[in-house]
């Protein structure tokens, strides 16, 4: 049985069962996190328009909030894809708080279906399938962090250190 492949000279890395397949730049690894920024926006915003959706009109499944919500979450599960595929921007504990959240999320929407046919429309956002949603969004949040303060392999700056070197505002 092979070892895994350590590589430390980067600080990404730590053990993986191969090297990235793809080589590290501050544009990719940019672009990979810009992405994740809009996939947790459009599930923000989702969440919140949904809030307000149903304030207005009675339930439904497939709503445009959902869908936007949805959407936010397919991106997010493209990029977590993309990612443990060729190991860009991987720090393996960021990546299992990652990977945590997105697990509490996905086991929340059967609950939350099967919630809302058992008792109707909430009177509040806070029943359980909804406070579990929220709690692994929190905890993907967390682990995306975790990620982006680790340094990158081409200099030692963290991704959040290089979004503040490359803005073109400042």
């Amino acid at each position: 049985m092979r070892k895994p492949t350590r590589i430390v000279r980067d600080g990404w890395h730590t053990e993986l069962p191969h090297p990235p397949l793809i080589p590290t730049s501050v544009r990719r690894i940019l672009i990979v996190f810009s992405l994740w920024m809009l996939a947790f926006l459009l599930k923000h915003a989702g969440a919140s328009w949904d809030v307000a959706w149903h304030y207005q009109f009675v339930r439904d499944d497939l709503i445009p909030p959902h869908l936007l919500n949805l959407l936010g979450n397919g991106l997010a599960l493209t990029l977590l894809a993309i990612q443990v595929r060729t190991n860009i921007a991987v720090e393996r504990r960021g990546l299992i708080v990652l990977l945590s959240g997105f697990a509490m999320f996905i086991i929340a929407l059967p609950l939350d279906l099967l919630n809302h046919r058992l008792f109707g429309l909430d009177v509040t956002i806070w029943s359980a399938p909804h406070l579990l949603f929220f709690a692994g969004s929190t905890v993907a949040l967390i682990g995306l962090l975790s990620i982006m303060s680790r340094p990158n392999d081409l200099d030692g700056i963290s991704v959040r250190a290089m979004l503040k070197l490359s803005n073109p505002l400042r």
